[in-house]
């Protein structure tokens, strides 16, 4: 099968990007037929991906190619060391980013990768069923009911209802450990932070009318945009002084391109990482999945364009985030937008390239911080096992524990760009690894998303 792509506006004007034409070769046949189905299509998340791509090396293999000369083109690399024709260099990286993810889509859907999930169907349940279905998912069910209800309900199903739920819990945990730790850890995880879905219902806060779907999605959009001006109002010396220091790191950082290696990763690196990648979680474009491919022709190619982006020194305008808000606290049921946290999705790539760009600054930035900063450093669950412990050790002692509890205002959500770049060049960042985040950070942009329903562009 041979596709051929055209891409036309509207009154025969040509998009801006330029991306009028793609030739895409894929061994096999696939039948088309329009369908009327009510449901909900997704890439599937249990299957491979590497039968999609075998199917076109030629495409690969071009793609790779071409990404190889053009991230060891000595005038890309000059470019960057002087920070000239910034326009053409982004132009380079975002046809060879472009390539890659139409090839992939087309591929994938051709494999039949994509599935249709209609709406789910209740089958008839009784009626103790159907009581403990209404129940918060993957809690005790007792922690839910009153007291009143608790002691109905053991009247009707018996006194051993609750007992068989743990032992069931606990049976299901240890088959886990022997077949699969990860799953076991993951099951141990559901059960003690439960991840039941949100239903979003924000009511205006004047009227208390329920908003549609297209006000919740432009309010949630304003909501994430503005919090930048929860931000204390910048020191106009202080704040021209950082300026001017993380310009003056933006040109030693370039120059130190220079002296660089000529591949910033190994293909055995990138193939290493992709490893470590879990494959289900959530990604803005393509599933994780895809990046995750053992075709060596794949895995080449996703060895170039990583390469790529760090000695081009700027990121892709394909690479954006895309907000998917989850329940931060209280009911399911969620009625303010205070009550909601955006989380972040970005593409496969960017992922993977996140990950190499850690394992080559983590240790650097840890060592300039010391132990001002843990977070991220050690796991969540074993510092508060240490807390615990401590606290345990000192009631033995008939000693006091004293425990201070505060919250940064929008801790995870602020940060001073020039700051941020200027203490990456103090921790030792520099060259390719300082210019991608400076380009990160200029370029950055959103769009919220519930459901099908996205909003529009943000920067």
């Amino acid at each position: 099968m041979r596709v051929r792509v055209e891409l036309a506006g509207q009154d025969g004007v040509w998009p801006a990007s330029g991306h009028s034409l793609l030739d895409v070769e894929v061994a096999g046949r696939a039948v088309l037929a329009q369908t009327a189905c009510v449901g909900r299509a997704r890439w599937g998340s249990d299957r491979s991906w590497d039968a999609a791509l075998e199917a076109i090396p030629r495409t690969l293999g071009y793609l790779a190619a071409w990404s190889t000369a053009a991230m060891r083109c000595a005038e890309v690399r000059a470019w960057t060391s002087t920070g000239e024709k910034r326009c053409l260099r982004r132009l380079i990286l975002d046809h060879a980013i472009w390539w890659r993810a139409v090839s992939y889509t087309l591929a994938g859907h051709a494999a039949g990768l994509v599935i249709a999930r209609p709406p789910a169907r209740r089958a008839a349940k009784d009626a103790l069923t159907a009581a403990l279905d209404l129940l918060p998912a993957q809690q005790d069910p007792s922690a839910a009911l009153s007291q009143d209800q608790r002691e109905a309900l053991r009247e009707s199903a018996g006194e051993s209802f609750f007992a068989k739920i743990h032992a069931d819990r606990v049976q299901r945990y240890l088959q886990l450990c022997e077949a699969s730790p990860g799953d076991a850890e993951a099951f141990l995880s559901s059960l003690l932070k439960p991840k039941a879905p949100t239903q979003i219902a924000i009511r205006d806060p004047r009227t208390g009318e329920r908003w549609s779907l297209r006000q919740t999605v432009q309010a949630l959009q304003h909501d994430v945009a503005t919090r930048g001006q929860a931000a204390e109002p910048e020191n106009p010396t202080m704040g021209k002084a950082v300026r001017a220091a993380a310009r003056e790191a933006r040109c030693q950082a370039q120059m130190a391109t220079i002296a660089e290696p000529e591949d910033p990763f190994t293909i055995e690196q990138v193939a290493a990482a992709a490893r470590r990648i879990n494959p289900h979680r959530a990604s803005a474009r393509l599933p994780r999945e895809a990046v995750r491919s053992r075709v060596p022709l794949a895995e080449r190619l996703t060895w170039a364009l990583l390469c790529l982006v760090s000695v081009v020194g700027l990121v892709p305008a394909l690479w954006h985030r895309v907000i998917k808000p989850i329940r931060k606290c209280r009911p399911r049921l969620v009625t303010q937008l205070e009550c909601l946290r955006p989380v972040c999705y970005v593409d496969d790539l960017e992922g993977l390239f996140d990950m190499l760009w850690l394992d080559g600054a983590q240790h650097v930035i840890n060592s300039y911080m010391g132990q001002l900063q843990a977070g991220g450093k050690y796991d969540a669950v074993l510092v508060v096992i240490a807390i615990v412990a401590v606290i345990q050790a000192r009631l033995a002692q008939g000693l006091p524990t004293l425990l201070e509890k505060a919250d940064l205002l929008h801790g995870f959500d602020l940060a001073w760009r020039d700051a941020v770049l200027l203490h990456l060049h103090w921790a030792g960042i520099s060259g390719r690894a300082w210019l991608v985040v400076d380009a990160a950070m200029a370029s950055d942009k959103f769009r919220v998303r519930i459901g099908a329903a996205l909003a529009m562009w943000c920067h």
